[in-house]
């Protein structure tokens, strides 16, 4: 197909990672026969430099102060791109923020202290956010494409389909698709990755499969958003604390 995921894992993008201006001229080496061994010593710097932090999924919400914000949305998000060899061009990037209990009890913190509301204690904050997270898996996507069509999630006859994916084998697609069509300040403050060039969605997956298993279980090594369709497939991973 002339396609293929990029060896670097999935971002924050937030990190600034300096050898990532060596992709292309790995993506370009890989494309010439023989050149394997190139392409290994130019990714293996963005390889090192660049690995997210694991997130936990036992610990429940954390105790944070507004100025945790920040680092707390970056813990829980990561960004991965499906890249042409041909083009050397990207040709879908997804940024994405797992709204775990965790990343809510900081989002909450943080819009309560900017709009000046009544301040919540750290065990009303981790009441709310368990409360707002519910049973469900909730994922705020930002979608950049080549073609602006390919990054349309609830198109008649989408480019890309998405799964929840983990190490124990499941793929379920989302209960729900909602396009934010007008983003507003607090998106743009709040997820700094939204821009005009973005399609923004909020994707909901049930918590548990059509079988009955339970989704993002204790046990999970690994979860992830796969996005798959003709040009390709990618998988924005998020890597769990044993």
């Amino acid at each position: 197909m002339g396609h293929f995921q990029t060896l670097r894992p999935a971002r924050s993008p937030q990190e600034h990672c300096p050898p990532r201006a060596l992709l292309p001229l790995a993506l370009s080496a890989l494309a010439r026969p023989g050149s394997l061994l190139l392409c290994s010593v130019l990714l293996a710097p963005v390889l090192a430099a660049c690995a997210p932090p694991q997130v936990s999924l036992t610990a429940g919400p954390g105790s944070y102060e507004p100025s945790d914000y920040k680092r707390v949305q970056s813990r829980w998000t990561r960004e991965e791109s499906l890249t042409s060899i041909e083009e050397l061009d990207n040709v879908l990037t997804a940024t994405a923020t797992f709204e775990s209990p965790d990343f809510l009890s900081a989002y909450l913190v943080r819009t309560t202290h900017d709009y000046r509301l009544p301040p919540l204690s750290s065990e009303e904050a981790r009441k709310r956010a368990q409360e707002e997270a519910g049973s469900d898996h909730h994922f705020y996507v930002a979608l950049y494409a080549q073609r602006q069509k390919d990054g349309d999630l609830l198109a008649e006859n989408p480019a890309f389909v998405v799964h929840l994916v983990d190490d124990q084998g499941h793929e379920v697609a989302p209960s729900a698709v909602t396009h934010l069509r007008k983003v507003t300040a607090r998106e743009r403050a709040y997820f700094p990755y939204t821009t005009p060039f973005r399609t923004v969605y909020r994707l909901t997956f049930p918590a548990r499969t059509p079988e009955g298993n339970a989704l993002l279980s204790p046990g999970t090594r690994w979860f992830g958003l796969r996005f798959s369709g003709a040009q390709g497939q990618m998988t924005v991973t998020w890597q769990v604390e044993p």
